[in-house]
């Protein structure tokens, strides 16, 4: 015998066969896509800041940072990356960047090398999650203090010389 519930209270069904199902496949989805933004990040610090890349970690506080880069973009979605660097890292890619100079001639210094590594990132961060068809137009990129980072990825990648976590917002 079916158990009635009682006039005016709307009883919600158990999640059948097909809703377990499609949870399941977007938590492999979410997976997929977290291992694909976490190789993006481990090729980026290899071509672009020389670094060599150890083992994904789970995302630190804000105490870890030293900066925090926030690259705003613009397109079919417009939302920000926001990269967290932590103290040695930041001087590598500073390092590593020392020969390149800006367009007055000046050597690069350390914030505007990681400016540039937080550019790379999201170019390839946004391609890896909505393809090369896809455009994308960054429209700002400041340095700030250390904060915690949030939104839809987020991800840490410890190098030999520090570690970087990332995430995206989507949406501003």
């Amino acid at each position: 015998m079916r158990r009635r519930t009682p006039p005016g209270i709307k009883a919600k069904p158990a999640a059948g066969r097909k809703r377990r199902a499609a949870i399941q496949e977007q938590a492999t989805a979410h997976e997929a896509r977290q291992l694909a933004c976490s190789e993006a990040l481990s090729r980026i610090g290899v071509s672009v800041g020389g670094l060599t890349p150890e083992a994904v970690i789970p995302a630190p506080g804000a105490e870890g940072f030293e900066l925090v880069v926030e690259v705003r973009f613009a397109g079919p979605r417009s939302g920000a990356v926001s990269i967290g660097l932590s103290r040695g890292l930041t001087r590598q890619i500073g390092k590593t960047m020392a020969a390149v100079v800006d367009l007055e001639g000046r050597p690069v210094s350390a914030i505007e090398a990681a400016k540039e590594f937080g550019v790379a990132i999201t170019n390839d961060l946004l391609t890896v999650l909505f393809g090369l068809d896809v455009r994308f137009r960054i429209s700002e990129v400041n340095a700030g203090s250390p904060r915690p980072l949030r939104g839809e990825v987020v991800i840490a990648q410890r190098f030999a010389e520090g570690f970087v976590a990332l995430s995206a917002e989507f949406g501003l």
